[in-house]
């Protein structure tokens, strides 16, 4: 969860009911506005600079507990910030899309993240 904030307002209810508004408050322990420090401190927003490390960020495109939304509008402020930021769209994935070991959804993030470490030169 790269903004926090925005899955909280907008994040819908997901599977067994889990809910992304309940999940962040839970987190930081209770309401939103009564701790923004710890807000800040869990969101990417407050980390955005050149000095940031490259971040590579599978995005499911209808993701609706964590929305794609937010996500590229993180992306779009780390670009102004000069950090690097690399989002790739999953398109018909949901959350969780590789939950379950050899699935296609699994078997996608890791090609994804092998070939994004590979040309960085970070992967065997």
């Amino acid at each position: 969860v790269l903004d926090p904030g925005h899955a909280h307002a907008n994040g819908r209810p997901w599977l067994a009911g889990e809910n992304a508004r309940e999940i962040v408050e839970t987190y930081i322990g209770g309401p939103l506005g009564s701790h923004p420090d710890r807000i800040a401190a869990i969101s990417a927003l407050t980390h955005l600079s050149a000095a940031a490390p490259p971040t590579l960020v599978i995005q499911p495109a209808r993701d609706d507990f964590i929305p794609a939304a937010g996500t590229h509008a993180v992306a779009a402020r780390a670009a102004a910030a000069g950090a690097e930021m690399t989002v790739i769209g999953l398109p018909f994935a949901h959350h969780a899309y590789d939950l379950v070991p050899g699935s296609l959804g699994n078997q996608l993030r890791r090609r994804i993240t092998t070939d994004w470490l590979r040309s960085r030169g970070l992967a065997p």
